[in-house]
């Protein structure tokens, strides 16, 4: 294999045997002992802080199953006792009756610890026959008093309200869950004893009014019920008093891969050669080697950028925003690496985000992909993949390298298609900038035309640096300038004058290039048919590439597919052995523990919707391979659980990483790098994708969506406003606004409620269900949990026909399953003084990153006109589009000047108009009809490329003829090119 096939090979651990991975010997580092010693101490203290982490998620995270045994790993004490004592005060010390006491003695000899809780919460949903499940609203953790009769118990620290309740109810806001956590540490009782909590009824009742759970029995106390719960428990929360063991001290058990000292863990003298050392802060700069992408459509530059920096970087991040091609990327990620002969494996946590991987992989070209620790499901997909590989024909040994260099020819050709419309771009730009330029020096009385006329403008470029150099020649030079230009030689004069020879030349060597360059749509057609002789090339040559793997390891794959087909429950392959056969693997985080520790076990680790997983997530998988990519949106909200301690000294830049996405990208961004971004959207109604794209995400994505393929769910319903193809507010119909004003009532923890908004939208979503064809989902988002579950409530007294999501982040965490084609927004923020912190959260665009993400065709929102329609955020964008109150952006300096040269010919033209949501520059129109103009802006070949594909979009949509004008002739001659637009109108 030649280098132009590089995606570089990390170190490769010795090959496993069937068996297993062979014996390790700690007494040789290997390639990577040469690792700094500092390296090594920030890989150390990262360990720690990862095992201190797992510890504390997994107590906090700990539910209660109640059938299991009391005082097991996952059951839990019911106490006896007829008073609460430490919430309340009353006492500082826990007797347990004996009977309790006994499923609960040596506490800390398994390295766990007791958790006291008080009242607990039976949560709801559980499946009939599955056991109820439940959990404390207080918790604190209590440690056994030496000496006396019985067991005692104190408490070792301040009181807490469970995560894991917080979590099942929905409070998943940052700062919302912030705010509760916080709330029995305030309420402080005042007593000296360390778990006391002021009125503790009255914050116990009004914490579970706020987290919308309904109380089994009435909170008190003093009369604690000590009745059975019996099989089937009423959800809600009971007066009941418990004792459970977590996980949580120092020596309870963590995974293999997060213990050094483990003879399976982590070798920390080798992290120098994985991905995670550049997590750590020591990336690897390489020169980039070409790469010859292989993917099941087309390949966009973005896509090429990524793939190029993989090749470069240990670490590489990609800014992924939802409807710009995630699942595409990672697909061409797999392929091009499988083709190269590399091994690559793809986590994820959203177990829909691997099926569709696996989906895609199955399509033409098809890859070998296989799921790590799946079910029995998978393993059935497995043993499939398997017996594909045993019937694949033998590989010719000449067709790799002939479908490799058919595929290098074809996507040199792909190069070039793009260079021409760059070169395209570039001059269009460079005009651009002179015309405006040469504008600005002829509104100062320095016309080029006039002094220069058709000599050449370089000549006197050096005649003016000799008159400005002084002596008789220069005397000479300035007699020459003032007899052949007539102008006045003095050094303002020539100053002024060099710099516009200077402009001058240059604008005429553009000219050129642009002439000799021809139009961009002689481009954009050889693109097309590049990238399609390329896409058949790249299959072949990935089809040879698998051949010759399966090959190579058809002994270990025989073996496999026989334990699986003997076997129904075998356990996980034996990665070393099939790594020769199979290139691609599939896992979740959890399931990827099963792996070995080894250090760059495989060649690239993608971590796929990193946004999604836990910082803490990220380090083993990193470890385990050479190379690694995290694909993510930067908008989406942080994981309902934040990290549980800040990451340790010596990793300033990931202090503040919630997200794996989050800590990736200060990784980078710690060397002066930034993530590649995947720059176009082409999912969801443009109505709703510009928004997005213009709040959240910077302006960085380019709309591409078609309308027709999101067409208003609505358009043929009674009452519908219609179609229609004039620039008639496109963005009202698709995101229109119902005003109610209502009351913004405080609740607990900086949140809020809105009972005649919450009214109004369950009504709107009834009439919707009405109204709207089966098939089409309905969801309804609020930022705030309160009135999340009001919004349930009332939905659930009249349900409507079609399942419909409630709620914040969770009900809709995945971009491309949960995605729904109409979304009711409820603000739940109303009035003219509502509280601070509210009205912040509200107008935050992040707060609304979800429904804008997550929505393909129409927007409604419920809220107060009065309120947002002055607001510069994303609700004030929403408000004034369904008002057809929006004003469109002021028009560049192109667009001004064309726009000005129409009128003085009389012709009518409007700017920035929108027809369904897709903009024009200019709307010019005359007796014989209207035509759209485009003012060419392009600063790059893809913006070029993208360009003319929204002319061809605006032209199908809005049905009236589109041309692109480059912004250079509009500041040129902006009359000549009114005059050619305003002869096609009359």
């Amino acid at each position: 294999m030649t280098s132009r096939d590089a995606l570089p090979r990390g170190p490769r651990p010795p090959a496993e045997s069937a068996a297993g991975p062979p014996p390790r010997d700690r007494r040789h580092g290997g390639a990577g002992s040469a690792a700094p010693a500092a390296l090594r101490d920030r890989a150390e203290a990262l360990y720690r802080h990862l095992r201190d982490a797992e510890r504390r998620a997994r107590a906090d995270g700990r539910l209660i199953d109640l059938r299991a045994a009391p005082g097991s790993a996952a059951g839990a004490v019911l106490l006896p006792l007829r008073a609460e004592p430490l919430f309340s005060g009353a006492a500082d010390t826990l007797a347990v009756p004996g009977a309790a006491a006994r499923p609960l003695r040596s506490p800390g000899g398994d390295g766990a610890v007791l958790r006291y809780g008080y009242p607990l919460v039976v949560l709801p949903g559980a499946p009939d026959g599955a056991a109820p499940r439940a959990v404390p609203l207080f918790t604190v953790d209590v440690a056994a008093v030496p000496g006396g009769p019985g067991l005692r118990l104190r408490a070792t620290g301040p009181p807490g309200v469970s995560p894991a309740l917080l979590e099942a109810v929905g409070v998943d806001r940052a700062d919302d869950r912030a705010a509760l956590l916080r709330v029995p540490r305030s309420a402080g009782g005042g007593s000296g004893r360390p778990a006391a909590i002021a009125d503790l009824a009255g914050t116990a009742r009004a914490l579970l009014d706020r987290l919308d759970v309904g109380r089994v029995h009435d909170i008190d106390p003093e009369r604690l019920s000590t009745a059975p719960m019996g099989d089937r428990p009423l959800a809600g929360a009971h007066n009941t008093a418990v004792l459970l063991r977590v996980d949580a001290g120092p020596g309870c058990a963590v995974p293999d891969d997060l213990d050094p000292a483990h003879p399976d863990g982590p070798r920390l003298e080798e992290v120098a050669g994985t991905a995670l050392a550049a997590l750590l802060g020591a990336d690897d700069p390489q020169p980039a080697a070409p790469v010859v992408p292989v993917a099941a459509g087309a390949v966009a530059e973005s896509h090429h950028a990524v793939l190029r920096s993989v090749l470069r970087h240990r670490l590489t991040v990609a800014a992924a925003p939802p409807g710009t091609g995630a699942d595409g990327l990672v697909g061409a990620v797999l392929r091009t690496a499988a083709a190269a002969g590399r091994s690559v494996l793809l986590v994820c946590g959203d177990e829909r985000v691997l099926d569709r991987a696996a989906r895609q992989a199955a399509a033409a070209p098809a890859l070998p992909l296989i799921r790590v620790c799946g079910g029995a499901r998978h393993r059935a997909d497995e043993a499939r993949v398997l017996a594909a590989l045993l019937r694949r024909a033998p590989a010719d040994p000449a067709a790799p390298g002939a479908h490799r260099s058919t595929a290098h020819d074809t996507w040199a050709a792909v190069r070039g298609a793009w260079r021409a419309l760059d070169t395209a771009a570039s001059a269009g730009r460079d005009l651009a900038r002179l015309a405006g330029e040469r504008r600005r020096m002829a509104g100062l009385g320095w016309d080029a035309d006039a002094l220069f006329g058709p000599g050449d403008p370089a000549v006197w470029l050096r005649r003016l640096d000799r008159a400005l150099a002084g002596g008789l020649g220069g005397a000479s030079h300035r007699a020459a300038v003032r007899r052949e230009l007539g102008v006045d030689p003095s050094p303002w004069n020539l100053d002024r004058l060099r710099w516009l020879a200077a402009v001058e030349t240059e604008w005429r060597v553009a000219l050129d290039r642009a002439d000799r360059t021809g139009p961009p749509e002689r481009s954009t057609a050889g693109l097309a048919t590049a990238l399609a002789a390329h896409r058949r090339a790249a299959a072949e040559h990935l089809a040879t590439a698998v051949d010759a793997r399966a090959a190579l390891g058809r002994t270990a794959v025989a073996r496999r597919l026989e334990s699986l087909n003997w076997h129904r429950d075998a356990a996980a392959p034996g990665v070393g052995p099939l790594l020769t056969a199979v290139p691609a693997w599939a896992a979740t985080p959890a399931s990827a523990r099963g792996l070995p520790a080894s250090a760059a076990r495989f060649d690239l680790v993608v971590v796929a919707a990193a946004d999604r997983l836990p910082a803490a997530d990220l380090p083993p998988l990193l470890y385990r391979g050479a190379r690694a990519l995290v694909v993510g949106d930067p908008a989406a909200p942080a994981p309902p659980e934040p990290p549980a301690a800040r990451w340790p000294q010596g990793l300033d830049p990931l202090r503040s990483a919630a997200s794996a996405y989050g800590a990736a990208e200060a990784a980078v961004g710690a060397t002066g790098r930034r993530p590649v971004w995947l720059d176009e959207h082409d999912r969801c109604h443009p109505a709703v994708a510009r928004p997005a794209a213009r709040h959240l995400y910077g302006g960085r994505v380019a709309v591409r969506s078609d309308p027709a393929e999101r067409p208003d769910p609505l358009a043929a319903g009674p009452g519908s406003r219609g179609g229609g193809t004039g620039p008639d507010g496109g963005a009202a119909r698709i995101a229109p606004w119902q005003h109610v004003a209502g009351v913004c009532e405080p609740v607990l923890g900086g949140s809020c409620r809105n009972r005649a908004e919450a009214a109004a939208a369950a009504d709107l979503v009834r009439r919707l269900d009405a109204l709207l064809p089966e098939g089409v989902r309905v969801g309804v988002h609020t930022p705030f949990q309160p009135q999340a579950a009001l919004l349930r409530r009332l939905l659930a007294g009249r349900p409507p026909r079609r399942a419909v999501r409630v709620g914040g982040t969770a009900p809709f965490a995945d971009d491309v399953e949960d995605a729904v084609d109409v979304m009711v927004l409820s603000p739940a923020c109303a009035g003219d003084d509502p509280p601070h912190r509210v009205l912040a959260a509200a107008r935050a665009a992040a707060s609304w990153a979800v429904p804008l993400t997550r929505t393909l065709a129409r927007l409604i929102v419920v809220g107060d006109r009065g309120l947002w329609g002055g607001d510069d955020g994303v609700l004030g964008d929403l408000c004034r589009a369904a008002g057809q109150e929006a004003v469109a952006p002021p028009p560049g300096a192109a667009a001004a000047a064309l726009a000005a040269a129409l009128r003085e010919r009389g012709a009518a033209v409007a700017v920035g108009p929108e027809y369904q949501g897709v903009p024009a520059d200019l709307a010019v129109h005359g007796p014989r009809g209207t035509v759209l103009v485009l003012v060419d802006r392009a600063p790059t070949g893809a913006a070029l490329r993208r360009l003319l594909d929204h002319r061809a979009l605006v032209a199908r949509v809005s049905g009236l003829p589109a041309v692109r004008v480059p912004a250079w002739r509009c500041l040129h001659d902006p009359a000549g090119t009114a005059a050619g637009i305003a002869a096609d109108v009359g």
